[in-house]
């Protein structure tokens, strides 16, 4: 079956190929009817429309199940539309004073990825910053936050390998793509903004605050993921062989997972054959 793909006519050719990686991957999951997260084809977003514009309009709702709709009641229930001008939205009913931007909408399967790249592009936001804001915008497809619409964030899959590996052996991996593992630094408490005035006047404050929690959010993760990997560590071997890291006031702060381990292998380096020997018996042993 062949689709008509909405809102993708600019894409740079980076932003297409992964368009096209997205969408073979949901393809298959469409056609075999494993709906993900309530998403819809388009046929079924249209009959939608005309349902709910005829309710609108004052069509009796029988008319429209003698017509074929035989959801009409359900759909009207959930859904009402907003004109502006030629053009007609499909909304999720809610409080009438809610402003329509605001209001929930679903979206449907051949524009779907133009939809996740909208919120995504803003400020590039990821985990739970990106899923929140989509499940905000539309009904059925925040479960699609998980795969990835934006080529930035392909070299960040396994990004945090970074913390592990050596320089080299992390730039000669697909995920580093010859690049070394770029470690986020602290943004602060708030975004660093040069001219607040000019932002004030623009309206552009929003936008640097969401670019600034991104960031924040990335940072926090990389400290837990550093964290968690020195606590792996101290945990798997004698503290004996990570002492000589370990500062009086601070015990393990300023120390680095890949540090510790690079200590460790200094360490194992002067090993005799009867060092070597004497570790493996205990570990039978344990």
């Amino acid at each position: 079956m062949v689709y008509y793909y909405e809102g993708v006519a600019n894409l740079t050719e980076e932003e297409g190929a992964h368009e096209k990686a997205f969408y073979g991957a949901l393809q298959p999951i469409m056609e075999k009817q494993h709906i993900c997260g309530k998403l819809f084809f388009k046929e079924k977003y249209n009959d939608i429309l005309y349902v709910c514009k005829s309710v609108r309009d004052g069509v009796p709702l029988k008319d429209l199940k003698d017509q074929g709709y035989l959801q009409a009641h359900p759909w009207s229930s959930k859904y009402v539309v907003a004109s502006f001008g030629s053009s007609n939205v499909v909304l999720l009913r809610g409080d009438e004073t809610e402003d329509i931007d605001h209001k929930q909408r679903p979206s449907y399967y051949e524009r779907v990825f133009a939809d996740l790249k909208e919120l995504h592009g803003i400020d590039h936001p990821k985990g739970r910053t990106f899923y929140k804001r989509v499940a905000e915008r539309y009904d059925n497809i925040s479960a699609l936050t998980k795969q990835s619409t934006c080529p930035q964030h392909w070299e960040e899959e396994l990004g945090h390998l970074g913390l592990v590996l050596t320089k080299e052996e992390y730039e000669e991996l697909d995920a580093g793509k010859g690049k070394p593992y770029d470690a986020p630094k602290n943004p602060g408490d708030y975004p660093k903004i040069k001219d607040m005035k000019k932002v004030v006047e623009e309206g552009t404050l929003k936008l640097y605050e969401a670019k600034h929690r991104a960031s924040v959010d990335t940072y926090v993760t990389h400290l837990g993921v550093q964290k968690g990997l020195k606590t792996l560590i101290i945990g798997a071997v004698e503290e004996t062989w990570l002492l000589q890291l370990k500062n009086k006031k601070t015990g393990y702060n300023g120390v680095s997972a890949r540090g510790m381990i690079d200590h460790l292998l200094k360490a194992g380096a002067t090993l005799t054959f009867i060092d070597m020997k004497a570790l493996r018996e205990q570990r039978r042993t344990v």
